[in-house]
C-alpha cells in the first residue's frame, strides 16, 4: 500500500499536483514517481500556491511561481 499523496493525479505513473483556484487549476508535474518524494514536493508547492491564492495573485503567475519552486528545490529542468 502506498503513501496518500493530496492534491495530486498519477498520470503515465508520474504524480502531478492537481488543485483547484477559483475557476482554475494548478496542474504541475511533480516530476516522480514516487509517492513519498510525491508528498515532500506537493507539501511545499501547496505552501507556495496557497499563500499566493491569499495575496490574490493571477493565476498564470501562481504555476509560474510553483515551477519556478518545484525547479529551485528539486534541481530538475
Amino acid at each position: 500500500m502506498g503513501v496518500h499523496v493530496p492534491y495530486t493525479i498519477i498520470r503515465d505513473r508520474t504524480f502531478f499536483y492537481n488543485r483547484r483556484v477559483g475557476d482554475s487549476t494548478v496542474r504541475i508535474s511533480l516530476k516522480t514517481k514516487e509517492d513519498r518524494e510525491a508528498l515532500k514536493r506537493v507539501s511545499g508547492i501547496d505552501e507556495v500556491v496557497m499563500n499566493m491564492v491569499r495575496q490574490n495573485v493571477r493565476i498564470e503567475l501562481i504555476r509560474q511561481a510553483a515551477r519556478t519552486w518545484l525547479k529551485s528545490s528539486f534541481n530538475h529542468t
